[in-house]
């Protein structure tokens, strides 16, 4: 397969517009952004959502390391790692104290990806990228 005919998916403005969205909703804290009631370790214990982060974090590494755009690169591999650090903290770690250090990193990190949105949004010209 040629370079230039790999895939794109961060095509324009409103997919890193998008992206950028979603960046500044994980990087906010958990008490944010939820509405669950009852525990959560007995939540992030279920199944469906540790097997959607693993192929979250598999298709993210699958964009990240397939697409011919830089864009594409960066911001899908700062998703990949940042899910696949919440999948470790889910099955590897029980501690309140590790969890929210974690939990507090994995929030830097989408912060990272929002920054990195931003930067294409501002830089690109609305053109299509390939």
């Amino acid at each position: 397969m040629m370079a230039s005919s790999r895939t794109v998916v961060l095509r324009n403005r409103l997919a890193f517009f998008i992206a950028l969205v979603f960046c500044i909703y994980e990087a906010l804290p958990r008490a944010a952004t939820t509405f669950r009631t009852g525990t959560a370790a007995s939540q992030e214990r279920d199944p469906l959502v540790i097997a959607g982060l693993i192929i979250a974090s598999i298709f993210m590494a699958l964009i990240a390391t397939r697409s011919s755009f830089i864009g594409d690169r960066i911001v899908f591999g700062i998703a990949s790692v940042a899910f696949l650090m919440r999948l470790i903290t889910i099955l590897f770690f029980k501690s309140v104290l590790i969890t929210r250090t974690l939990g507090a990193l994995g929030s830097v990190i989408w912060i990272f990806g929002a920054v990195a949105c931003l930067v294409f949004l501002v830089t690109s010209r609305g053109q299509r990228r390939l």
